[in-house]
Formats: C-alpha cells, structure tokens, sequence
C-alpha cells in the first residue's frame, strides 16, 4: 500500500519528549479497493482434504530449479520472490481457492467447529430422526446421551478456542473485541 502514489496519504514521524527513538505513520485517506468489496465478492478457501502430498512434494524437489532460482540469487528479494511464485502456483495446482459450499460456509467463522464435532453432530441428528420415526425408549435414550455429548464437546471446543484466541491476542485490542462479538455471536450490521 506504500506504493500508491495516485492516493492521497499522509505519512510521519511521531517525537517523543523523553526518547530518541520514532514511531513512523501512515494515513492513506482516499484508498479503496473494489476488488475488496465483501458484497461482491464471495470468499474462497482452499480445500486442503484430498492434496496428493506425495506428488506435491516430488513436485516441490524436482520441478523447479531451486539453485538458479533461489541459492544463486545475488538479490534477496528476488530469491524470496521466486520462492514464494514457486509455492503460490503449488498451492494453485493442488490447493486451488474454491467457493465453499452453503454447509460449509456455516462453519468458517466458527474455528472451533472440528470434524470430530461435525461427526458427533451428524450421529446425533441421526439419533434424533430414529427417535421420531421410531419413538421406543432406547432410541430416546441414544439420542439424550449423543446430545449430551454434543453439547460438551461444543463448549469444550469453544472454551479452549477463545482462551487460546484471547491469550494470544491479549495486547490487541481490536482483535479483543472482534473475540468478544464472535464469543457473544453478535454481528454488526452496515
């Protein structure tokens, strides 16, 4: 974004009375990418499921050479260029960005959702249709104890998800409220 010379920014050196060191700044006032709209634009996610490792690290070593490429390079950025194009257009032939589908877009924004949980979840819902087509004792029992089990596992997860989340981000505080809102399930309308 430093590099946008067609935008109007302001940028400086903020001066501290009692140290000689400087906090520099930037404000970019007039800069907004279309590309960026969240209306527009639908979010991909690499599937990384069903990446062939084995072709994709033969690939990796043999494909490319590293030597010309990165070794040899007398320019560092270049090098880290050339690396970073190389693993870009591996990350594309295996892992390509793909919309995600309705089911799955349900739990993007809810990373303590694992596939343990998902697969307890759908024994449950199981369980649950049993119990209403066929309304005996066991099956209403089997549903109870799968429910239990789901429900636990739901707030385990997402306990030690946000303790992790708020430890690690505990001197930001943007990151901190954004935590707090998705904790509290709250959404902001625009």
């Amino acid at each position: 974004m430093t590099n946008l010379f067609s935008y109007s920014c302001k940028s400086g050196n903020i001066t501290y009375p009692d140290s000689d060191h400087f906090a520099t700044f930037a404000i970019f006032s007039q800069y907004h990418d279309k590309s960026r709209n969240s209306d527009c634009a639908e979010k991909k996610v690499r599937m990384l499921k069903n990446i062939d490792k084995d072709k994709l690290v033969d690939e990796f070593s043999n494909a490319y050479n590293w030597d010309s490429l990165v070794h040899n390079e007398p320019n560092l950025d270049t090098a880290a260029d050339n690396l970073s194009n190389c693993i870009q257009e591996l990350c594309d032939k295996y892992a390509p960005l793909q919309k995600p589908s309705s089911r799955k877009k349900k739990y993007l924004d809810k990373p303590w959702i694992c596939n343990k949980l998902l697969e307890i979840t759908r024994k449950k819902n199981k369980a649950y249709n049993d119990k209403l087509n066929i309304p005996t004792e066991s099956n209403r029992n089997a549903y109870v104890i799968l429910n239990k089990q789901t429900t636990a596992m739901k707030r385990k997860n997402k306990k030690q998800y946000f303790k992790e989340y708020f430890e690690k981000f505990r001197n930001n505080s943007k990151k901190l409220w954004n935590g707090i809102n998705l904790a509290l399930e709250q959404t902001r309308h625009k």
